[in-house]
């Protein structure tokens, strides 16, 4: 299926998450990749069907929407990918990771990122205003790291990722995906004033796969026929938008958060 097919079916599903967003894409020329953050010199908004076309028709190849919404609220996003691993790796850690976050009452929405990982979002509500607020999420990040990273240590997966990572190194690591050496990664990167994500129902440029949302359950069984391009659009004519993103206080997790902060790390990596 052809890129503007897909995005004039999809156009409804891809408009409700970048509508509340600036929007970060890119246009194929040739063989280079041409990034567009500005039209007109104001950042890019697409708010309706026509604007989705006119981007589609530039044979776009990428799309991404702000964290930073335009209401000014921040939505916090864990990017799970992995570096050089199997993508089932990722989904383990996914998987072990959303049952940190739910032992936080925390549900947030799932996505596969339409390549090599998974991304979680939400708005944790009641925290720091401006630039601080990016500097607490990255606090956020860090404290469910060293939960992970102190979970898949004592899981029967462990191993698993051992034949893969070198045992000097813990199984994750918040550095970009690039730098880190056969890791899992939880970017951290992304969790700044001019951080992106993949749009949700977006179309991966180099898998031809889609940025599909997922229950829980297809987390746990997921394989990539789950992000063709046809399955997608059957799905939603029969569900609709399936990517909200919900609100959460996260009272749990900020108590706890405090409490690690004043005992410095609680990583325990074991060799």
């Amino acid at each position: 299926m052809d890129i503007i097919s897909y995005y004039d079916e999809m156009a409804d599903c891809l408009i409700k998450f970048l509508e509340p967003r600036n929007v970060f894409l890119r246009i194929k020329q040739g063989n280079r990749l041409i990034p567009r953050f500005y039209e007109r010199n104001r950042p890019i908004r697409i708010r309706e069907k026509s604007g989705l076309m006119y981007w589609a028709k530039q044979n776009i190849a990428d799309l991404y929407g702000s964290i930073a919404r335009v209401d000014g609220k921040v939505d916090f996003v864990i990017d799970v990918d992995q570096h050089n691993l199997p993508l089932d790796l990722a989904k383990i850690a996914a998987v072990q990771l959303y049952e940190v976050l739910e032992g936080y009452q925390i549900l947030p929405a799932i996505k596969f990122s339409g390549e090599a990982g998974f991304h979680f979002m939400c708005h944790i509500t009641n925290v720091p205003k401006g630039e601080k607020v990016y500097l607490y999420c990255r606090k956020i990040l860090n404290f469910l790291r060293d939960k992970l990273e102190h979970r898949l240590q004592r899981s029967e997966y462990r191993n698993l990722f051992y034949q893969f990572i070198p045992m000097s190194l813990p199984i994750t690591s918040t550095m970009a995906k690039e730098k880190a050496v056969n890791q899992l990664v939880l970017d951290k990167v992304i969790l700044r004033k001019n951080g992106y994500i993949r749009a949700a129902y977006s179309i991966h440029e180099e898998t031809e796969l889609i940025s599909v949302p997922l229950t829980f359950e297809e987390l746990k069984n997921f394989t990539m026929n789950l992000a063709s391009p046809k399955r997608v659009i059957k799905v939603s004519k029969q569900q609709g938008y399936q990517f909200e993103i919900p609100e959460i206080e996260a009272i749990l997790l900020k108590k706890e958060l405090a409490q690690h902060e004043r005992k410095g790390t609680l990583l325990e990596f074991i060799k």
